[in-house]
C-alpha cells in the first residue's frame, strides 16, 4: 500500500467518523430547539425527530470543512505519536506530500457536497417544513422566509413573505405593456391556492392607470388571478436561500438581476455553497503544522481541541465578515472567499516557519554529527 493511499484513506474514514459526530451533535440542540413545539397543534416528539433527520443532510453541507479539519488532524496526530510520521520523512518523504494525500480528499467532498446541495437538500427541507406545518395547524409561527420576484410577459410578482402553510403573503402584481408603460398596480394582503393553481387574492387594492396618468383605485374582497408560476417553481420559492439548490439560486440570481431586485440574500448563499472547497482545502493545510508533533508527544485530546478552537475560530470570523458584507453592501464572493483566503495566507506562513525551523534542526544535527566524528578520529 503506497503512502498517500495509506494516509488518505486514514483520513477519509476518521472524516465519515468526525461528520458523524459533529452533525449528530449539532442535530441534537436543532431537536431540543423542536421540542419547544411539542403540544402546539398536533405537533409531537416523532415530528420533532423527524423534522431533526430531514434538515440533517443541510447540517453535514455547512459542518464537512471543519470535519475535514478534524479527521487530518487525527490522522496526522496518531501517525506522529507513534513516529510513524518520522518514518515516513527518514524515508523520504517529504511533508507535502503527506500534505498532499489529504488534500486529494478535497475533490471527493466537494462533489458529494454539491450533490447533497442539489438533490437532497431542498427536498428534505420542503418535506421537513411542509410536515411541520401540517403538524403543527393553523396556530402554528409564521415562517421567516422573506420573499422573492419574478417576472413573466410583461408582468412582475412580487410576494412579501409566505406563512407557515407556504401561503403568499403581501403580494404586488405589475402590468406593464410591451413599451414599458405602467399600467395596473394590485395589491393582496394574501391570497389562497386552488388545488388547479390558481390563486385567489384577499383584501385587494386595484390601482389602473390611463395613458393620460390618471389613477383609478378600486377595492376587492377577493379576486381571481391565474399565476405564470407552477406549483413547483413555487414550493421552491417559499424556501429560505440556504435551503435552495445552487441551480436554483443561479437562476433566481439571473431573474433578479434582470428585474433589478434585491438578490443580495440568494447571492450570499449561493457564495457560501461555492466557498465549500476553498474553505475544505484551507482546513488541510491549517492542519498541517498542528499535526506534525514530535513523537509520542500528541495526546489523543489534542487535535480535537485545536480543531475546535480553529473551527469556531473560522465560523465567528465567517459571521463577523458576513455581517460587515450585508451591513456596508460588499460584493457577495469578497465575504464569502475571504474567510478561506484568510485561513490559507495563515496556513502558508505557519507551514513556511515549520520548514525553516525543520531546516535550521537538520542543519544543527549535521554540525553536531560531523563534530563528534572529527573529535572520534584518533
Amino acid at each position: 500500500m503506497t503512502l498517500e493511499r495509506y494516509l488518505g484513506g486514514l483520513t477519509a474514514r476518521l472524516f465519515v467518523l468526525m461528520a458523524a459526530g459533529i452533525t449528530g451533535l449539532v442535530s441534537l440542540f436543532g431537536f431540543v430547539a423542536q421540542l419547544s413545539l411539542v403540544g402546539k397543534g398536533g405537533y409531537h416528539v416523532t415530528d420533532a425527530l423527524l423534522n431533526t433527520l430531514l434538515t440533517a443532510p443541510g447540517r453535514f453541507v455547512t459542518l464537512s470543512p471543519v470535519a475535514l479539519l478534524l479527521a487530518c488532524l487525527l490522522a496526522l496526530g496518531g501517525l506522529s505519536r507513534w513516529s510513524e510520521l518520522q518514518a515516513f520523512q527518514a524515508l523520504g518523504h517529504p511533508p507535502a506530500r503527506l500534505i498532499g494525500a489529504q488534500a486529494r480528499l478535497v475533490l471527493p467532498l466537494t462533489l458529494l457536497v454539491l450533490a447533497l446541495a442539489q438533490f437532497v437538500v431542498p427536498a428534505a427541507q420542503f418535506i421537513a417544513q411542509t410536515h411541520q406545518a401540517q403538524a403543527l395547524g393553523p396556530g402554528a409561527p409564521e415562517l421567516a422566509n422573506g420573499g422573492f420576484w419574478a417576472e413573466h410577459g410583461g408582468q412582475y410578482l412580487n410576494v412579501g413573505r409566505f406563512d407557515y402553510d407556504n401561503t403568499p403573503q403581501q403580494i404586488d402584481i405589475y402590468a406593464f405593456t410591451p413599451e414599458g408603460r405602467l399600467t395596473t398596480a394590485l395589491h393582496a394582503k394574501r391570497a389562497t391556492i386552488a388545488p388547479d393553481g390558481t390563486w385567489t387574492l384577499v383584501q385587494v387594492r386595484e390601482t389602473t392607470i390611463t395613458p393620460t396618468g390618471a389613477l383609478a383605485t378600486t377595492y376587492h374582497d377577493t379576486q381571481g388571478w391565474t399565476p405564470f408560476l407552477s406549483t413547483r417553481q413555487m414550493r421552491l420559492l417559499s424556501l429560505p436561500p440556504a435551503a435552495l439548490s445552487p441551480l436554483s439560486l443561479i437562476r433566481f440570481i439571473r431573474a433578479g438581476q434582470q428585474q433589478g431586485a434585491e438578490v443580495s440574500r440568494y447571492e450570499q448563499s449561493l457564495w457560501a455553497l461555492l466557498s465549500l472547497p476553498p474553505s475544505a482545502l484551507a482546513m488541510v493545510l491549517i492542519a498541517a503544522p498542528f499535526g506534525f508533533g514530535r513523537p509520542r508527544q500528541t495526546n489523543a485530546g489534542r487535535p480535537l481541541f485545536i480543531g475546535a478552537l480553529i473551527g469556531l475560530g473560522f465560523e465567528l470570523t465567517q459571521q463577523l465578515i458576513t455581517q460587515t458584507g450585508e451591513r456596508l453592501a460588499l460584493p457577495a464572493p469578497l465575504t464569502a472567499l475571504l474567510p478561506s483566503a484568510l485561513l490559507l495566507l495563515l496556513a502558508l506562513r505557519l507551514l513556511s516557519r515549520q520548514q525553516a525551523q525543520l531546516t535550521r534542526h537538520r542543519a544543527r544535527s549535521v554540525k553536531h554529527l560531523a563534530g563528534w566524528s572529527d573529535t572520534s578520529q584518533p
